[in-house]
């Protein structure tokens, strides 16, 4: 399995240390993490993949940055699908009155104390359940910022900084 997380800012595209990801629909996420799990406000989202699988929606989300393996050893919670949309749509069945236990049932905590392999588990799990309720990818999170060291090459954006950097210059020209 790899892991990839994407960022927009070009801050950290050319340094991911200290990256954290955001919430668009903060209160909603907030409100449905800190019922059910919990919620940090540092965080990194992460993009799930199966060894195969080259890209996915998330790519959409900005310059990609391939993650170590050992970053799993520090994922907090995964989810089978996009945090934002399954949280969206659980609010969204719940002020239809409907039955909401599938939506929660997406996200799983990985315990601090559990081993490689049921981690590897976990998240296979969700790969699957993603992948049979055709979402386009699974998510999981660090309850931290990103560390250089996360990083497989940590210096893979740099000529992406310099060429966004290049054509704001034109623009201002």
């Amino acid at each position: 399995m790899r892991f990839f997380t994407g960022t927009k800012n070009p801050d950290f595209i050319s340094d991911p240390e200290g990256l954290c990801s955001k919430d668009e629909c903060e209160p909603f996420v907030r409100a449905f993490m800190e019922h059910y799990f919990s919620y940090e406000e540092n965080f990194v989202c992460i993009s799930v993949r199966p060894d195969r699988e080259n890209g996915n929606l998330a790519d959409a989300y900005g310059f990609q940055f391939e993650l170590n393996p050992e970053v799993m050893d520090d994922i907090v919670i995964a989810c089978a699908g996009d945090f934002q949309n399954l949280i969206l749509a659980t609010f969204k069945g719940l002020l239809g009155g409907k039955d909401i236990d599938a939506y929660v049932g997406c996200f799983e905590l990985l315990p601090p104390n559990a081993g490689r392999p049921k981690r590897e588990k976990i998240l296979m799990n969700a790969l699957s359940n993603a992948k049979e309720a055709r979402r386009q990818y699974v998510e999981a999170r660090l309850y931290r910022p990103l560390r250089r060291t996360d990083c497989i090459d940590p210096d893979s954006g740099k000529l992406e900084f310099i060429a966004a950097t290049v054509l704001a210059e034109d623009e201002e020209d």
